[in-house]
């Protein structure tokens, strides 16, 4: 209950535990994967071992951004 009342709070006035930039980008991010993976499964059985490593290498290129992104985030705001 205490975590719905701090997402609730994230798209109001009101300070919250959770950061809406934070929360927004991990959820494309996972909607993306889901995407990703659903069309892998979907389509395994045509794929190519090339289709296959250029999946695989957007989604690791995709996910290193990511963290990547977070760590400087982390590091700018303990400068501050």
């Amino acid at each position: 209950m205490k975590y719905l009342k701090e997402l609730i709070a994230v798209y109001s006035d009101e300070p919250s535990y959770f950061s809406k930039k934070r929360l927004e980008s991990g959820l494309s991010f996972l909607l993306g994967q889901l995407g990703m993976a659903s069309y892998f499964i979907a389509n395994y059985s045509v794929m190519s071992i090339i289709d296959i490593l250029m999946l695989a290498t957007l989604q690791f290129s995709i996910s290193g951004y990511v963290m990547t992104y977070i760590q400087k985030e982390k590091h700018n705001n303990k400068s501050i």
